[in-house]
C-alpha cells in the first residue's frame, strides 16, 4: 500500500470516527456555551450582524460560521456536526503536512494518526463550540508561519496575515504570538532589511484588512473602539475572582457580579469598567494572583479536565499525557528549526496569557494540535532504531 493511499485511508477513518461521534449528539447539553454560540448564529440570521442586539461579547468568526450554515441549511444542527467533522478532516491533513516538514512521510502518517484518534478533538467536532474552527485556522496559520519562514516571499506575506487575522476573528489568541514570529524572522532571514520591512508591513497590513471591517461594525452599532470583542472584562474577572482558582467555577455567578460592577449596559463601556476594577484587585493583592496563575498554569497544562467524571478524565490523561510528554521534548529537540522555534513562541505565548486570564483544558487544544507533530517525530526515530538493531 502507498503511502497516499494509507492518508485517504487515514482520513476517511478520522472522517468516518468525527461524524459517527457528532451523530450521537442530540442536543446542545455539553456547555452553556453550546446554547450561547447557537443563539448568536441564530441572531446573526434573524437581525443581521449590523444590529445592536446581537452584541459584541464574542469574536464573530464561529458566530457568523453559523449564521451561514443556518441561513442556507436551516437550523439543522446535524449538518453543522458533520461540516465540523469535514474541518477535523482537514486539521488532520495539515497535522500530517506539517509531519512531513519536519520528518518524512513516516512522520506525518503518524502525525495525523495521532491527530485521528485524539479523544479531545473527535468530541469537539460534535459539540457546537468554537475549538474545532479555532485548531483548524490555527493549524494553518501554523503550516503558513513555516513556509513564510522557508520563503519569504510577498505572497506568503500575504496568505500568513490573512490567516492568523481569520483566526484573530475567530479567538485572538495568536495575535501576542505574531511579533514573536516575525521578529525571530527577521533575525534569521538572509533578506536586505529594507525587504524585511516590506513582508512585515505586508503580514501586519493583511491582518489589519482581516479585522479591521469588523472593528469598523463593532463602531457602527455602539460608536465605541471595539477591534474584536468585549470579553477582556469577564475574562480577567474569571482569572481574579477572590473566591475562585483561575478556572470558571459554576458555584460563582460571574455574569452576576460583572452586571454589578460594570453598573451600565454600554457593552465596551462595562468591559472597559470591568477590566479596570479587576486589575485594581489584583495590584491590590499581588502575590494572591500570582498564586492564581500558577494554578491556572496547572490546569492550562493539565492531563485531565477538572470536573468532569472519572470516566472521562481517565481516557483524556491516558491520551493527554503521552502527547504532552513526547510533544514537548521533540519541541526541544526541534528548538534550532523553524517548526520548533515557533512551536516554542506559541507554547510560551499560550501559557502567559492564559496565565492572565483563566485557563482550562480545552483552551490548549491548538497548542496539541501541532504537537502531534514533534511527538510523531519522535516515536518514528523510537521505531527507527529499534528497528535498525541486530
Amino acid at each position: 500500500m502507498s503511502h497516499r493511499q494509507r492518508l485517504w485511508g487515514l482520513l476517511a477513518f478520522a472522517l468516518l470516527l468525527r461524524v459517527g461521534f457528532g451523530l450521537t449528539q442530540s442536543d446542545l447539553t455539553n456547555a452553556s456555551d453550546e446554547v450561547h454560540w447557537d443563539r448568536l448564529g441564530q441572531a446573526y440570521v434573524a437581525l443581521g450582524i449590523l444590529h445592536p442586539d446581537t452584541g459584541m461579547y464574542r469574536p464573530p468568526l464561529y458566530g457568523l460560521f453559523l449564521a451561514g450554515m443556518y441561513r442556507t441549511f436551516g437550523h439543522n444542527l446535524v449538518l453543522v456536526r458533520i461540516v465540523q467533522a469535514i474541518m477535523g478532516t482537514i486539521t488532520c491533513y495539515l497535522i500530517y503536512v506539517l509531519g512531513c516538514k519536519i520528518g518524512k512521510v513516516a512522520v506525518g502518517l503518524f502525525a495525523a494518526s495521532l491527530f485521528a484518534i485524539y479523544p479531545l478533538f473527535v468530541f469537539f467536532s460534535g459539540v457546537l463550540m468554537a475549538e474545532t474552527l479555532l485548531v483548524l485556522l490555527t493549524t494553518i496559520s501554523f503550516v503558513s508561519c513555516i513556509q513564510f519562514w522557508q520563503k519569504s516571499t510577498v505572497t506568503m506575506a500575504m496568505v500568513f496575515g490573512g490567516i492568523v487575522g481569520l483566526s484573530a476573528l475567530c479567538k485572538p489568541i495568536l495575535l501576542p504570538w505574531l511579533p514573536l514570529v516575525l521578529f525571530f524572522w527577521w533575525r534569521k532571514s538572509s533578506l536586505a532589511p529594507v525587504q524585511k520591512a516590506a513582508r512585515v508591513l505586508t503580514v501586519i497590513g493583511v491582518l489589519c484588512l482581516i479585522i479591521l471591517p469588523w472593528t469598523a461594525r463593532n463602531h457602527t452599532i455602539s460608536s465605541e473602539f471595539v477591534l474584536i470583542s468585549t470579553n477582556l472584562g469577564i475574562n480577567l474577572l474569571v482569572g481574579a475572582h477572590p473566591e475562585g482558582h483561575g478556572v470558571y467555577d459554576n458555584r460563582i455567578d460571574y455574569l452576576a457580579l460583572y452586571h454589578t460592577l460594570a453598573d451600565t449596559s454600554q457593552g465596551a463601556t462595562a468591559d472597559r469598567r470591568v477590566a479596570g476594577i479587576v486589575l485594581k484587585w489584583i495590584i491590590a493583592q499581588p502575590l494572591h494572583y500570582l498564586s492564581l496563575s500558577i494554578d491556572k498554569l496547572f490546569y492550562f497544562w493539565c492531563s485531565w479536565i477538572p470536573g468532569e467524571p472519572p470516566l472521562y478524565n481517565a481516557l483524556a490523561a491516558l491520551s493527554c499525557t503521552p502527547l504532552l510528554t513526547l510533544g514537548l521534548a521533540g519541541t526541544f529537540l526541534q528548538r534550532h528549526r523553524p517548526e520548533g522555534l515557533a512551536l516554542i513562541l506559541l507554547i510560551i505565548c499560550m501559557s502567559l496569557l492564559h496565565m492572565v486570564f483563566f485557563a482550562h483544558t480545552r483552551f490548549r487544544l491548538p497548542i496539541d494540535a501541532v504537537l502531534c507533530a514533534p511527538a510523531a517525530w519522535i516515536c518514528v526515530q523510537w521505531i527507527n532504531r529499534i528497528g535498525r538493531r541486530p
